[in-house]
């Protein structure tokens, strides 16, 4: 039982922590400020005759349409008029991207309810002092577990896109889209232009700058775990 328990209590905290995580990556997926900083730094439309003035708009209807705040990619300018689209492959493609970034927002949610449930339930079997002072200690060492389980996962992920990004990125996208429309041309596709393989790198470190409190905390847990109860031989 005390087993069970146990890796209940490592799943609960690898669900809060995965819920917490995706939150940030969301957040930052569907700011329009944050992509805005990238088209900026890395975007080079001037095959399409897109200036950088206008990237604003497409910064806003981007986020705007894969968050659900808007129905569509139409770029419009402040005075009504129209900027150049995107072609049918890329709208197809962004409605995908879409679906994934929705999906992603269920992921936290389903996640966090999953966390909570499990401490819950196992709060409320501990009715005695004694048990809750038992089920403290072992969701304390859940989540040192959980910590390590999942640090070590973003390691391992962290090292392969250092060392080979492209294939950290064409994998994902491989594993996370059933077709090939994420293959565009640089020279051809507006959506690339905007965010070249650079900008991904880019807004893939400032996610995991955004993360970064929050691992530190999971790296620290085990730790604390240790200085905690372990020495004290419980």
């Amino acid at each position: 039982m005390r087993l069970f328990r146990g890796l209940m209590l490592t799943l609960a905290a690898l669900c809060a922590f995965l819920s917490i995580l995706s939150g940030i990556a969301y957040t930052r997926v569907t700011n329009s400020a944050q992509m805005l900083s990238g088209f900026n730094q890395f975007a080079d439309t001037s095959l399409k005759g897109v200036s950088a003035s206008v990237y604003p708009d497409y910064a806003e209807a981007i986020t705007g349409y894969i968050s659900g705040r808007r129905s569509d990619l139409t770029v419009t300018a402040a005075n009504g008029a129209k900027r150049p689209g995107f072609s049918e492959k890329e709208l197809t493609h962004m409605a995908d991207v879409r679906g994934l970034v929705r999906g992603l927002r269920v992921f936290m949610y389903v996640t966090a309810g999953l966390a909570l449930l499990i401490y819950g339930v196992s709060w409320f079997q501990s009715r005695k002092e004694d048990a809750r002072r038992a089920f403290l200690r072992d969701a304390f060492s859940g989540a040192a577990a959980g910590s390590y389980l999942l640090l070590g996962l973003i390691l391992a992920l962290a090292v392969w896109g250092t060392v080979n990004f492209t294939g950290l990125f064409v994998t994902f996208h491989k594993v996370l889209f059933n077709n090939n429309l994420w293959l565009l041309n640089p020279r051809e596709h507006l959506l690339i232009m905007l965010m070249p393989t650079p900008f991904f790198v880019w807004y893939a470190q400032q996610i995991g700058l955004g993360c970064l409190p929050v691992l530190a905390i999971m790296l620290l847990l085990p730790f604390v775990y240790w200085k905690i109860y372990r020495k004290q031989g419980h």
